[in-house]
């Protein structure tokens, strides 16, 4: 990813360490952001949507439910249903949800991007999230 928000809670922090192990993932920009501890789908949606044009990928790493709340606003047409299915009831644990959106980061929006998919831990990461 370009641009990491990370929660500044103990847990979210270890899973970005080992996320961002060498040979894991790395970041042009990591975020540390008090407000994901305890926070809405409206404090999520305001991080993405403030990101520079320069990003093509975002990954917050915050807590449950509001990542999957945040994941069902955003999703729209063309989403996986069974991934939709799986963000409506919450997700599990170190999971991660990959949405992407043909719009700017400023436009998302309720139902503005496609929700591709739920991995869980032990599945490999895709490519390309975005």
């Amino acid at each position: 990813p370009d641009v990491v928000f990370v929660s500044r809670a103990v847990r979210t922090q270890q899973t970005w360490q080992l996320v961002s192990k060498p040979g894991g993932v790395s970041a042009h920009e990591v975020d540390y952001v008090d407000d994901l501890y305890e926070s809405t789908v409206s404090t999520v949606t305001s991080l993405v949507r403030g990101v520079d044009d320069y990003a093509h990928t975002v990954m917050v790493v915050g807590h449950e439910p509001t990542m999957a709340a945040a994941a069902e606003f955003l999703a729209g047409q063309g989403s996986d249903a069974a991934a939709f299915s799986q963000v409506r009831i919450g997700i599990p644990t170190g999971s991660y949800i990959v949405l992407e959106s043909d719009a700017a980061w400023a436009d998302w929006n309720r139902r503005t991007a496609r929700l591709l998919s739920v991995q869980r831990p032990g599945d490999t990461m895709p490519k390309a999230m975005g």
